[in-house]
């Protein structure tokens, strides 16, 4: 049996324009009264093509030196940084604004933000710089910065030069505790050839 043709109404909310689809309003005024929240005016989705549109909130920079506050970025951010849709890519949001200022970004190259604040998309308060720059500088707490203050192994001897061995993944190790677990691993040995 053919469906029956209904006409399909506006919403009933006034000036929006789109079909309603349950109780009299469109998806998302419909939304908005499932969660319980007052209607309001939806904005309409920008148009394919145009550029994105970048709201940000000020707030006082953490960093002293820097020009200008930290300009947050209130869109959807990823893991504290902000993204933008273009086209059908995703963008971070402090690439894009860097790249609209200075043009494209060399692939050896990333952004740095200077403030510290991952959602700050202020192009006072960043810089390019190399990976290395980046994950190194202005980084206080790292892993890397710990056990380079270490001036003594687990053990308690005292890493100089003439105890210290480099490793390849860049790490160090202590040699007279090298040299104890290799007496230990011979004297097993020899435990179990008896």
């Amino acid at each position: 049996m053919p469906r029956k043709l209904t006409k399909k109404r506006p919403c009933a909310f006034p000036g929006c324009g789109k079909f309603a689809c349950s109780r009299g309003l469109c998806h998302s005024h419909y939304c908005q009264w499932l969660e319980g929240k007052q209607l309001t005016a939806i904005e309409p989705r920008r148009p394919r093509g145009s550029p994105p549109v970048i709201t940000t909130v000020k707030i006082p920079c953490p960093v002293a030196g820097l020009e200008g506050p930290c300009l947050i970025f209130t869109g959807r951010k990823t893991k504290g940084y902000g993204r933008v849709t273009i086209g059908r890519c995703e963008i971070l949001v402090h690439r894009y604004v860097w790249e609209q200022v200075h043009g494209p970004i060399p692939s050896w190259l990333e952004i740095d933000h200077q403030c510290r604040t991952k959602a700050c998309c202020n192009i006072n308060h960043l810089r390019l710089v190399t990976h290395q720059t980046n994950t190194t500088e202005n980084v206080e707490g790292s892993h890397w910065q710990i056990n380079l203050a270490k001036t003594h192994c687990p053990r308690g001897h005292e890493y100089t030069p003439e105890n210290t061995r480099s490793r390849p993944d860049k790490g160090r190790d202590c040699k007279l505790c090298a040299l104890l677990r290799a007496h230990l691993r011979w004297v097993r040995d020899k435990i179990r050839k008896r």
